[in-house]
């Protein structure tokens, strides 16, 4: 059961990483807007909610656009913290870390206004 939950977790993050690269090339043109629903939620979806949805969470909750809204700021320092800092995040490798293309998008999304 383990081996088949690594194997579907590695998939999910190499179908992220593949996507994030396409909307951070996105999110970099100036005709391109960072939503919350196309670009954000997929990377929560993949890397936070298993840990902070709306089931499991029992301290923060980051599955609803105004939950990761009021609290990016957070969320933008500790995924960029060192991997050794117990505030880093995704906590204790439960979940593949944020790749810096990833980050990025979650910057331009700040950025941009956080539009939902």
């Amino acid at each position: 059961m383990e081996k088949i939950l690594f194997v579907v977790t590695l998939g999910l993050a190499a179908f992220s990483l593949s996507n994030t690269a396409a909307l951070l090339s996105n999110a970099n043109s100036e005709s391109a807007l960072v939503t919350y629903q196309q670009h954000i939620l997929p990377i929560f979806e993949v890397h936070c909610l298993s840990c902070h949805g709306e089931r499991v969470s029992k301290k923060r909750q980051l599955y609803t656009y105004g939950s990761v809204k009021e609290k990016i700021d957070d969320i933008l320092f500790r995924v960029q913290l060192d991997p050794s800092n117990r505030k880093f995040m995704p906590y204790k490798m439960r979940q593949a870390p944020l790749t810096s293309a990833q980050i990025s998008v979650l910057q331009a999304w700040k950025d941009g206004g956080m539009v939902e």
